[in-house]
């Protein structure tokens, strides 16, 4: 399995950096991470996101849901777990992949 998911977006506050937020499978959580377009270090944001949760919603196209998965559950929730609440919904479909760069096969059912 691998270890990091990350759903890449932008943040217009900061048109300079690179923005995702990222599953990590040992933590069990989200964490929104940037760094600059010239850098090569990821930093991560002191606290979830309403911009990484909108990213996470969208990336799933969950956003019709929203009402169903509040920003502290989704928080919480593994790619996996996302994926298996759109079967539980009877949504069509998805091939979500992760955005990390050099890992384009990474499926979000690999992590848990």
């Amino acid at each position: 399995m691998r270890s990091v998911f990350s759903v890449e977006y932008k943040n217009p506050e900061h048109t300079d950096n690179y923005c995702s937020v990222d599953w990590s499978s040992g933590k069990k959580t989200w964490v929104p991470m940037w760094k600059s377009f010239g850098g090569s270090e990821w930093y991560p944001e002191k606290y979830f996101t309403k911009m990484a949760y909108e990213a996470i919603l969208e990336k799933f196209h969950l956003v019709k849901l929203a009402k169903e998965l509040p920003m502290e559950k989704v928080e919480h929730m593994s790619p996996a777990t996302l994926m298996k609440f759109r079967d539980k919904k009877g949504l069509c479909a998805i091939d979500a992949f992760s955005d990390t760069p050099g890992d384009t096969e990474a499926r979000a059912e690999e992590y848990k």
